[in-house]
């Protein structure tokens, strides 16, 4: 030996238990957050679909004659 001191590298049980923990705890406060952005993405979602389903409808009610005597194209005949 050459210092004469016995100096070995590694991690305890104790250590790596309290590693595993952490990390565990870490993962967990991460993973609710996805979750949460999760549903918030969603929720964009069905409202643009909305939005866009509902200019649809009144885009078709538009395009409509309102009754048999008028003109397709908004004129006078």
């Amino acid at each position: 030996m050459k210092g004469g001191l016995n100096t070995q590298r590694g991690l305890t049980l104790i250590e790596s238990i309290v590693g595993i923990v952490i990390l565990g705890f870490a993962l967990s406060v991460l993973v609710s957050g996805v979750f949460t952005s999760s549903s918030t993405s969603h929720k964009a979602t069905y409202q643009a679909q909305a939005a866009t389903l509902g200019h649809s409808v009144v885009t078709d009610i538009l395009s409509r004659q309102f009754d048999e005597n008028s003109d397709p194209n908004g004129g006078k005949y």
